[in-house]
């Protein structure tokens, strides 16, 4: 993989400057444990064959601008924590990564979730019936300078790689 100063996560769309009023929490970040993959299928359905091709969306988004519900997922169908999900949202539309912070949430037999909480906030511009994507979700980023200013030419060993998401 090539890394720059601006990287984009397979299967994200380039996206336009946000023009929106949308207030950006100051916590933008998603921390990511050190023996995690950002590009991620949720972890009880590795290879997606559960999830097949069903039309996930929000249901709900909840007051506190931190968790939020799903549905049209399988019935029974299992998210944990530190699951990571995609949804697309916005004008222009724009797919923002979150992470499931709290307890895992299974679909009813309608396919709905309960309401369960992500990282970082729900921006304004998501709300129900944005389309979400749980197989290999993920986002536009931009990767953070360590501060050293040098340029590695030859990788030996572990790389440790911070990114923060593009919001627009």
């Amino acid at each position: 993989m090539l890394l720059s100063s601006a990287l984009v996560l397979p299967f994200a769309a380039a996206h336009a400057a946000d023009t929106s009023s949308t207030t950006v929490p100051a916590d933008s970040t998603i921390d990511v444990p050190a023996d995690t993959a950002v590009v991620a299928d949720p972890a009880a359905d590795p290879a997606g064959a559960i999830l097949g091709a069903a039309a996930v969306k929000v249901r709900t988004r909840g007051a506190d601008n931190r968790s939020l519900s799903l549905k049209g997922l399988p019935a029974g169908y299992g998210l944990t924590e530190g699951d990571y999900l995609e949804i697309t949202a916005g004008v222009p539309p724009r797919a923002e990564l979150f992470r499931i912070v709290a307890a895992s949430a299974a679909a009813d037999g309608s396919g709905n979730t309960a309401e369960f909480e992500v990282r970082p906030h729900l921006r304004d511009d998501i709300a129900a019936n944005a389309t979400v994507n749980l197989r290999r979700p993920a986002a536009e980023m931009t990767a953070e300078r360590d501060g050293t200013g040098s340029e590695a030419t030859r990788l030996t060993g572990s790389v440790t790689l911070r990114l923060r998401q593009y919001l627009g």
